[in-house]
């Protein structure tokens, strides 16, 4: 006895997960999500124990920042001079990579990478060489609460606002700390001369 195969229906969600789909990329190309603005608006020029000054980008830098906002600081201390770096990729995800790509491609050797408690969190703390001078880059990832610096974490974080349209929670910010000069860096001292960093 022989029976016949009977030729399966479409399941009956597809059409329905294919129309939110299309509407959920509509909505995301209309929507802007909230950006971190108004934090960086509120870091200041000039700190109880530091003055900095706005420093351009670099020209090589513009392609990739795109449309995301990025503030570049010379900070100077009573003890030290730091660069710090903050990008908002709210406005272009791809602006946010694995800083350790931009070190190497600035012609900086990574030797070494540590994790380093912070206020809220931890940052990685990087040690790099260049012609003969040793120095370190500290970075991490903060939603102004929070710090850590887990790539991966942050592409996943970032993907979830995307995807509930600013929802899960505030946009968050890149931040790179380096010695402009490869100087040491007290990292501990920088704490407490500009504790507007750990405001971000």
């Amino acid at each position: 006895m022989t029976t016949s195969a009977t030729p399966r229906k479409p399941a009956r969600w597809l059409p329905a997960l294919l129309a939110l789909t299309v509407i959920f990329l509509i909505l995301s190309s209309i929507f802007q999500l909230p950006d971190a603005s108004t934090r960086l608006d509120a870091f200041p020029l000039r700190g109880a124990a530091y003055a900095s000054r706005d420093v351009p980008a670099d020209p090589a830098e513009l392609p990739v920042i795109g449309q995301a906002r990025l503030v570049k600081r010379l900070c100077q201390t009573p003890t030290q001079r730091v660069l710090v770096t903050i990008i908002d990729g709210t406005r272009n995800r791809h602006a946010v990579h694995d800083p350790a790509y931009c070190l190497r491609g600035a012609g900086w050797e990574i030797t070494g990478s540590r994790v380093l408690p912070v206020p809220g969190g931890e940052a990685a703390c990087l040690s790099v060489a260049r012609e003969g001078r040793i120095t370190q880059a500290l970075y991490w990832f903060t939603d102004g609460q929070s710090r850590h610096s887990s790539l991966c974490r942050h592409l996943l974080q970032t993907a979830a606002r995307r995807l509930t349209l600013g929802c899960s929670g505030p946009a968050h910010l890149f931040v790179l700390i380096a010695s402009p000069d490869g100087q040491p860096v007290d990292w501990e001292r920088l704490r407490i001369e500009m504790p507007e960093l750990w405001q971000l």
